[in-house]
């Protein structure tokens, strides 16, 4: 070691002057000893790191005061410096000064001493682990101890971070994890924190349910000894607590199929943890609060959680009603904003008790707090699937109840949980597309977020959802391109991102019969039509344009999946629309690729083609460089296997071959450009034609006339057209034959180089020439 050779040399030693630092008045010095302690530790070798350095800084941690300098320090003391101590089997010697730090009140100072030291342990190795994995559960007591004085709030907010990591290096080390007693202790310490009288602590546990799923050995020991904790913590007096655990069961547990075990064998446990006595409660009021509903709903009563207690509102009085009282009426459809489902059917009185992913989302829709029910929202998708995947109960009935569970949430007072169900449809309607396209009402209540009588947001979320809808609802879409993974792929271009896959759930059913909602489909684009894409709604106030932007926005994915004519009247929408607001201009011509792609080069050159021209000298850059894009998108389209008439291709072709391009679109921009007496519109033509050059197989006659084209345009008088005609000009050297460079992309570069006056470009000039 180069440093420890110096060190020889030395007079004096280099752990004093880090003494000193440390002990410095000064912050100053106290954070420069801090941030070298890993040289220093490199300088000074492993033996010494382990014997004077740790002892040194758990020292300086029990005397230290400045939470800069802490903070500082629980991050040098990360698992990179495991390496200082002589590798992972002397990794133990750094949980104690983390721990220290851990115990620190102030929040970043726990939280990055809680990151480093899960830092550690997710990193240790099942060979070198065991002391590690010891000494990390002596860690986990120390800082959930009640008894202990030193132990504050930090110190449990710590822990409960800490008990996943700890879990999971147990797991790693030890074979019999089920049966380990330290691995006992650090469940025993998640229910001992589940029950802690911060709520802070509380939510903290809540927060690491998904992890502690995760990292148990079996599904059984997560089942048999934490549901009681969890169960307490979804019905918890406080709503911050409720949120973090209605969000961890649904999205980390029930919503994550690798741990689709532990979540079933949860669920078995909570049968036995809640009674079959509190499922009837639970049913008696619902159903009470069911009389009373007629709609429209006026009324909902105060919410009963799945453990069986009554929750009151924050304000300790009866909790009054969050849902919107009014049925929205438009032309002949009154959309009922009540919900009318049988919870009869959800708590089957024969069993003995209901299943709880049921329980938790029919109590939480009625929760007093609208952070819990936006909570529910956000995860509802792993409680539907949990439910339709798992229960013995496969009527569609009780889907379509356990759906109109969910509609509540749209008629909900509070902004934020009406956008968080709407951002949430798409991906339960991926669940099980066959149930959701039968539900009537809640197609209804997703068509009615998009009338001009809802919150600005609301809208745009609900515009959002209609067009996902589209797809996900869509014959036409396989379940490979909604989990992310379009079969297709391979055919299109690289720039085609609205060949992408969807990406919705990880639970799709078999579309089955396709026809049977065919009429949801119908319907749903019949509503973005009369409501999205009227001309009624194209004005220019703020609300529309961000309504029409969303609409736009998600149409470049959604185009490849409309049924039967949808797609020639979506083009004519494009066609027709001439919006004043650049940003629209701009989504319509992002959108123009992915109507291409749906309807071919036949139908885009008779409909589309003159608008997307025209766009090539708008007076907005923005709008003038998506034409140059999308021109690239047009480019690359591949034509599918059932195009081209064949059902196995060796290379893909393209809907707009290099010929095409270059009569259609080429030809028509070099007209413009002699025609243009403003420069930026010229250097958008310049940049359209850099595009062109690049085009797959086209002919060298094509190039040719590109590269005759860029050379004129490096002459212009204007030093930008110039400075942009050049860069294209080395972009096209790199794709055109020897004969082209030689006989006419040099001449021009040393022409230039000669005879150009402005700095910019002769650079660029030079830069080309020493490229080529």
């Amino acid at each position: 070691n180069v440093y420890q050779v110096r060190m020889v040399s030395l007079d004096f030693s280099p752990l004093s002057l880090l003494e000193d630092d440390l002990r410095s008045s000064e912050r100053s010095s106290r954070l420069r000893g801090i941030r070298g302690v890993h040289n220093l530790a490199i300088a000074v070798g492993d033996e010494q790191t382990r014997d004077e350095l740790l002892g040194m800084i758990g020292a300086h941690i029990a005397r230290e005061e400045d939470d800069e300098v802490m903070y500082e320090l629980a991050g040098v003391l990360n698992a990179d410096f495991i390496g200082n101590l002589g590798g992972c089997k002397h990794a133990h010697l750094i949980l104690s000064p983390l721990r220290d730090l851990a115990r620190v009140e102030e929040t970043i100072v726990h939280e990055r001493a809680t990151e480093s030291l899960a830092d550690v342990l997710n990193k240790a190795d099942c060979v070198t682990g065991l002391k590690v994995a010891e000494g990390a559960v002596e860690v986990l007591e120390q800082l959930a101890c009640q008894e202990d004085a030193s132990t504050g709030l930090g110190s449990k907010l710590s822990a409960a971070r800490l008990i996943a990591p700890t879990l999971g290096v147990l797991r790693r080390c030890c074979e019999a994890q089920s049966s380990n007693p330290q691995a006992r202790v650090a469940r025993d310490i998640f229910c001992k924190l589940a029950n802690d009288d911060a709520a802070s602590v509380r939510r903290a546990v809540a927060i690491e349910i998904g992890a502690v799923a995760h990292a148990v050995h079996t599904p059984e020991v997560f089942a048999e000894e934490l549901t009681s904790a969890i169960w307490s913590l979804v019905g918890d007096e406080h709503d911050t607590v409720r949120v973090a655990a209605v969000e961890a069961l649904g999205i980390q547990v029930l919503g994550d199929p690798s741990i689709a075990d532990t979540a079933l064998a949860w669920a078995d446990a909570c049968r036995k943890v809640i009674g079959y006595e509190v499922s009837q409660d639970v049913l008696c009021s619902l159903n009470e609060s069911r009389s009373r509903m007629s709609p429209p709903l006026t009324q909902v009563p105060a919410p009963v959680h799945s453990h069986g207690c009554t929750i009151s509102s924050a304000e300790g009085g009866q909790c009054t009603s969050h849902l919107i009282q009014e049925p929205t009426v438009r032309g002949k459809d009154t959309y009922n904003v009540g919900c009318d489902y049988d919870f009869g059917s959800l708590l089957d009185e024969h069993t003995p008790v209901a299943n709880p992913a049921v329980l938790i989302a029919v109590s939480t829709c009625d929760d007093p707090s609208w952070l819990v029910r936006e909570a529910l929202a956000r995860s509802f998708e792993g409680y539907f699937a949990h439910y339709c995947l798992h229960t013995k109960a496969s009527d569609d009935y009780i889907r379509n109840n356990l759906l109109s569970v969910f509609a509540n949430l749209f008629q909900d007072r509070e902004v934020e949980v009406r956008v968080a169900a709407y951002v949430a449809i798409p991906r339960i309607a991926a669940v099980h597309r066959r149930t959701f396209a039968e539900h009537a009402g809640i197609l209804g209540n997703v068509c009615r977020g998009v009338h001009s009588s809802e919150n600005p947001r609301v809208r745009v979320s609900a515009a959002r959802a209609l067009i996902q809808l589209l797809r996900v609802l869509s014959p036409l879409c396989s379940q490979q391109e909604l989990l992310g993974n379009p079969a297709h792929s391979q055919c299109m271009g690289a720039c085609d991102s609205f060949s992408r896959g969807i990406g919705f759930g990880h639970r799709i059913d078999d579309m089955s019969d396709p026809s049977s909602y065919d009429a949801a489909h119908l319907r749903i684009f019949q509503e973005v039509e009369s409501t999205l894409l009227a001309p009624s709604t194209r004005g220019d106030s703020a609300q529309q344009v961000d309504v029409l932007l969303a609409t736009l926005g998600e149409l470049i994915q959604s185009v490849p999946y409309l049924l039967g004519d949808a797609a020639e009247r979506v083009a004519a929408i494009v066609e027709t629309t001439h919006h004043d607001n650049w940003r629209v201009r701009r989504a319509l011509n992002n959108v123009i690729p992915a109507i291409a792609a749906k309807r071919g080069r036949i139908a885009f050159e008779a409909q589309l083609l003159e608008g997307y021209i025209r766009s090539f000298h708008d007076r907005i850059c923005q709008v003038r460089a998506s034409a140059v894009e999308s021109l690239a998108v047009l480019r690359d389209l591949a034509r599918t296997p059932s195009d081209a008439g064949n059902t196995v291709k060796t290379e893909c072709t393209r809907i707009f071959d290099p010929d095409w391009l270059m009569e259609k679109v080429g030809k028509r921009l070099s007209e413009l450009y002699l025609t243009m007496s403003y420069y930026v519109y010229r250097i958008t033509i310049v940049q359209a034609f850099e595009k062109l050059a690049v085009s797959p197989r086209i002919a060298e006659h094509h190039m040719e006339a590109i590269v005759l084209f860029l050379a004129d345009a490096a002459r212009d008088e204007v030093p930008n057209v110039r400075f942009t005609a050049i860069h294209a000009l080395k972009v096209a050297a790199s794709v055109t034959t020897d004969r082209l460079v030689t006989n006419l992309i040099k001449p021009v570069l040393n022409e230039l180089s000669i005879a150009d006056r402005d700095a910019d470009v002769k650079t660029a000039v030079d830069q080309a020439i020493t490229l080529i």
